[in-house]
């Protein structure tokens, strides 16, 4: 055998050999759990830090100590967070009513008839009106025509502490119908606090 042969058939010997200790490798590492950290692990998760920065022994495994999680307390809650709802939807279930609301919430006044025609409050400095009244009809497939299907809706805003009333009267109940006395006012008290 020559020299060239001697080293082709050294060469092919050689790199069979390093193709099966590359696969002892992998294999190795596949078959470890604690092969497979990851690289960025989540805040809450604990972190791995390696024990042994390069292995002695090739394919060996290098070994991770786990340390605890640091997790950061809530911020506390602000008084903001938890105001009550700025809102206060009104209808003809609260008639005859007297309602406490806060400066600065508004108050949606849905009355359900086209018919109606709401006053303005009783004291402007202490509860006013911001838009309305507004009137939405139901459509013709909705309703018999005539019969103020539909409804009113007036939005109103407590500026100050005091009380005001908002009423609201009609004289058709529907088609050509004339409402007798309860059916035809409506009347709610509004007392404003801070």
């Amino acid at each position: 055998m020559n020299t060239r042969s001697m080293l082709r058939a050294g060469g092919t010997g050689l790199l069979a050999g390093l193709a099966i200790l590359l696969a002892g490798c992998v294999a190795g590492a596949g078959s470890s759990p604690t092969a497979q950290a990851t690289s960025n692990p989540p805040a809450s998760m604990p972190t791995a830090e390696p024990a042994v920065s390069t292995p002695d022994v090739v394919g060996a495994t290098p070994s991770y100590e786990v340390s605890p999680a640091v997790s950061t307390p809530a911020p506390p809650v602000s008084p903001a967070q938890t105001a009550e709802p700025a809102g206060l939807d009104v209808t003809e279930s609260d008639n005859g009513r007297s309602l406490l609301v806060h400066v600065g919430s508004e108050v949606k006044l849905v009355l359900h008839n086209t018919y109606w025609q709401i006053s303005k409050s009783s004291d402007a400095t202490v509860l006013a009106i911001v838009s309305g009244p507004t009137y939405s009809a139901a459509g013709p497939i909705a309703c018999i025509p005539g019969t103020g299907c539909g409804t009113v809706t007036t939005v109103f805003r407590a500026i100050a502490v005091g009380q005001a009333t908002v009423t609201a009267s009609r004289t058709s109940c529907g088609e050509v119908l004339e409402c007798k006395a309860p059916d035809g006012a409506f009347r709610v008290t509004f007392v404003v606090e801070v």
